[in-house]
């Protein structure tokens, strides 16, 4: 047994076989849950998914309206891991079509493939074939009709001017498809916090006169609209007027409840007024006395609060030296008025001699 411990290569030969042992379980443990990876020069295979990778027309199309195909498809990759991981770091591979311009107008079955790959890596598209329809480009030009939804709009607002930038989009599809145009509108919802003015950008939508979205290309796709929110009340002062008042009288109207009134209803027409006229009526006044006067609703206005007004009506009457027009209605006034005129005329005859004289008397 001695001789076992003193022989110095079977105790290296133990030493290592025990070291080996320990690293084994070592690295055993590392890669417990992948143990290929334990071998470094072993490539396990592996499967990818990509997804929405654009689909590019290959050949001149310039001229064509092309429908059916794709934006963009699933790819999925499968092969060596390490060969995946660096075709998805470089980015190189792209799906293509077949030469559409070869195939000329019409409808086609095509089939997508995928290009800039190694040939050690399989690939599956999804989809892989489409039908499309290849048809002559045509475009015209459409103003953007502007759809407002205000329902969440406080309630003392409303909606004022709107204006879109830009004001008409170029449209490109097929003959047939274009014929079909009936509506080139944008969709607006106005938040609830909105109230001054509210700009956001918007989708140009295209249908027909079922309101069937069309298969169109607009240009631009997205638009600048711009909506002015206005109140939709506006304070303003009463102004009062009498009406069937003698005309020796003076008449102050003094309002008792309020100066001012506030309106209702459209913006446009209710923030271009700056009064109310309240038209009192003092053909029976004769001393100072209240009254209600119903204020005249203006047009635009769908309601005013408020609408009547207590106020109360002094009588002023003139004195006729201040108010000819009523001296003038006396038959004794008249008859002053005459014999003051004989008297100035009596007097011009008297002293129209002396009108003669030397200045210098």
């Amino acid at each position: 047994m001695n001789k076992i411990y003193d022989n110095k290569w079977l105790t290296l030969l133990v030493a290592l076989f025990l070291a080996l042992t320990m690293f084994v379980f070592v690295k055993a443990e590392r890669y417990n849950d992948n143990p290929i990876s334990f071998f470094q020069n072993v490539s396990e295979n592996s499967t990818e998914t990509i997804s929405n990778v654009p689909v590019h027309i290959k050949g001149n199309v310039q001229n064509y309206y092309i429908t059916g195909l794709p934006e963009t498809v699933d790819v999925e990759l499968s092969g060596p891991a390490n060969l995946i991981q660096q075709t998805l770091e470089a980015e190189n591979f792209k799906v293509v079509t077949e030469d559409l311009e070869q195939l000329g107008p019409g409808q086609h079955y095509i089939k997508l493939r995928l290009d800039g790959i190694s040939k050690e890596l399989h690939y599956k598209l999804s989809p892989s074939s489409v039908n499309i329809t290849i048809a002559e480009l045509q475009t015209q030009t459409y103003p953007i009709e502007v759809r407002v939804n205000s329902d969440q709009l406080a309630p003392d607002y409303a909606v004022g001017n709107v204006s879109v930038n830009p004001q008409s989009v170029t449209l490109s599809g097929s003959g047939d498809k274009l014929q079909e145009i009936s509506q080139v509108y944008v969709n607006v919802d106005i938040p609830s916090d909105a109230s001054d003015s509210y700009t956001t950008s918007a989708t140009v939508l295209i249908a027909d006169s079922q309101g069937q979205m069309l298969d169109i290309s607009a240009d631009p796709k997205q638009v600048e609209v711009q909506v002015d929110i206005q109140s939709n009340t506006n304070t303003v002062p009463i102004q009062f007027e009498p009406v069937n008042g003698r005309a020796d009288t003076d008449y102050e109207i003094e309002p008792l409840t309020t100066h001012n009134t506030v309106l209702s209803g459209d913006p446009a027409s209710i923030h271009q007024l700056n009064r109310v006229t309240g038209y009192v009526d003092v053909s029976q006044v004769t001393k100072e006395e209240e009254t209600q006067v119903d204020l005249e609703l203006p047009q635009g206005v769908t309601s005013m609060e408020p609408a009547q007004v207590r106020v109360k009506v002094i009588p002023h009457r003139q004195s006729q030296a201040s108010n000819p027009t009523a001296a003038s209605n006396s038959p004794s006034t008249s008859a002053g008025r005459q014999r003051s005129q004989e008297a100035r005329s009596s007097a011009g005859r008297q002293t129209a001699p002396s009108q003669e004289q030397d200045p210098s008397t």
